[in-house]
């Protein structure tokens, strides 16, 4: 029989109860605040933050225009708009305060919202298994090293993709293929 799932939004109050969520929340924010991957300090940021800074230009022909590194952001628009806002946000705050720590952070915070999406979207799709994808996701060591540690940007795409194989089980055949869309 088809079970109805429930919404990500009652799932999101629901976690809130479980120790491994808030375990892996405070692991994940003290990464977040206290690691600067190199990658993305060499070029996924100075890429944005130079965007951000000359938003008159295309971001990959402005950044190369400007002696930016050709290898700094090898990804595509949806990428892009996905760290543009928390990114730009935490550049403000560097202006404002005369720092430099809050523009990487917004970076790694839109990571963060990746990861909580892509929990989200496993905790409804395996509803029965909660503590089972808390501790072999949201707390797995290879997701905590290669995101927060390392610096890859690979989850957004994965949580896209997630999403739309989620929505293409429920039929929304339309919407899907947009979200796989930007997955690719």
């Amino acid at each position: 029989m088809y079970k109805i799932c429930r919404p990500l939004g009652l799932i999101w109050s629901d976690l809130w109860g479980e120790n491994l969520f808030r375990i892996g929340v405070m692991i994940k924010i003290v990464l977040i605040f206290t690691l600067m991957p190199t990658i993305q300090h060499e070029w996924f940021i100075p890429f944005i933050v130079s965007w951000v800074e000359n938003p008159t230009t295309l971001p990959w022909s402005g950044h190369l225009a400007a002696g930016g590194d050709p290898l700094a952001f090898p990804y595509g628009v949806v990428m892009f708009i996905f760290h543009l806002p928390t990114t730009a946000i935490g550049w403000a705050i560097d202006h404002i305060f005369a720092v430099e720590h809050f523009t990487s952070i917004g970076f790694r915070v839109s990571l963060f919202m990746a990861d909580i999406l892509l929990l989200l979207v496993l905790l409804q799709s395996f509803e029965n298994h909660w503590k089972k994808v808390l501790m072999y996701y949201w707390l797995s060591p290879l997701v905590l090293f290669v995101s927060y540690w390392h610096g890859q940007t690979d989850l957004i795409p994965v949580a896209l993709f997630i999403y739309s194989l989620t929505l293409l089980k429920r039929g929304n055949y339309w919407v899907a293929g947009l979200i796989l869309a930007c997955s690719i």
